[in-house]
């Protein structure tokens, strides 16, 4: 008999399957719904977003509609913590997430030498947030929806000569990292 999955099925959370008020998040009622069927037809899901692992997790532990759990908790774009059936602790892939913990710090490390300091901080057109105290992400939340594309160039132009460094723009935000990772990528791990 062969006990594999028949799908998986990998959901972002902001603006995707989570809703909010602006200070509350919550998981979607109808995306519970499909992801108890699915679950009955065999499917797993995993979470896939810039979100940290432990905002996830809080998220979906929180709707009561949700029967199925995730296996796995993707996160920051580079993390993977797998959720063992029956528990609600997220092991964390190791040594996959240290080994990128080091690379997202060493390309941030680099990246902040060569982006301009008028960029770094808050200014007319974004401010600086940290997902993490760790030093392994760098992103901002841009003010003005008109002002991305002219503030992902000035990034651009600002880490050319960085290898492996790569933009990640989501709405609003935007996120340098190494090229390494990604939401599709982490899918491949």
């Amino acid at each position: 008999m062969n006990t594999a999955p028949s799908a998986l099925i990998s959901l972002d959370f902001d603006g995707t399957c989570v809703e909010t008020d602006g200070k509350h998040f919550w998981f979607s009622d109808l995306v519970a719904t499909e992801l108890n069927d699915a679950a009955k037809r065999g499917a797993v899901w995993c979470s896939n977003s810039g979100r940290g692992a432990s905002s996830q997790i809080s998220i979906v532990q929180a709707c009561r509609a949700l029967e199925s759990m995730p296996i796995a908790v993707l996160s920051a774009e580079r993390h993977i913590h797998h959720l063992p059936a029956g528990s609600s602790i997220l092991v964390p892939k190791q040594p996959y997430n240290d080994e990128a913990s080091q690379k997202a710090k060493a390309i941030i490390a680099e990246a902040r030498e060569r982006i301009p300091n008028q960029l770094l901080g808050s200014n007319e057109l974004a401010e600086q947030a940290h997902w993490s105290p760790d030093d392994d992400s760098l992103a901002w939340l841009v003010k003005d929806a008109a002002d991305v594309a002219a503030f992902v160039e000035d990034l651009k132009e600002a880490l050319s000569s960085v290898a492996n460094a790569q933009i990640l723009q989501n709405g609003c935000w935007v996120v340098v990292t190494h090229a390494d990772f990604g939401k599709g990528v982490l899918l491949e791990v």
